[in-house]
């Protein structure tokens, strides 16, 4: 009996743990844009050192940035201050800033 009980211990901390909050998950990750219709990646998204980067094919869009509950605040160079919307499910994330909307996936 206690030898099922230590073999259960040992293989559930095998797993990782989830995230604490939606800006750990979301600053843990590279994330891919990709385009719906020929599934081709055109971009990412990462959080390198406290900042936000994110290249695709219209844009290149880098600053420092914090993030709260739903909002991705940037202090850019080339646009100012912009807010991003986002929202995280499963392994998508989807962002909204600067009149554009892209989904992105956990790389």
């Amino acid at each position: 009996m206690i030898s099922i009980i230590f073999i259960s211990l040992l293989l559930s901390s095998c797993r990782d743990s989830p995230p604490a909050s939606a800006k750990d998950e979301i600053t843990s990750y590279e994330w891919t844009i990709t385009d719906v219709v020929s599934g081709n990646t055109h971009g990412y998204v990462s959080f390198p050192d406290g900042k936000i980067k994110i290249s695709d094919d219209l844009i290149d869009f880098t600053g420092d940035c914090t993030i709260d509950e739903n909002c991705i605040t940037v202090n850019s160079e080339n646009y100012g201050v912009v807010n991003i919307s986002y929202t995280i499910y499963g392994d998508t994330l989807e962002l909204e800033y600067l009149g554009k909307k892209i989904s992105t996936k956990k790389k």
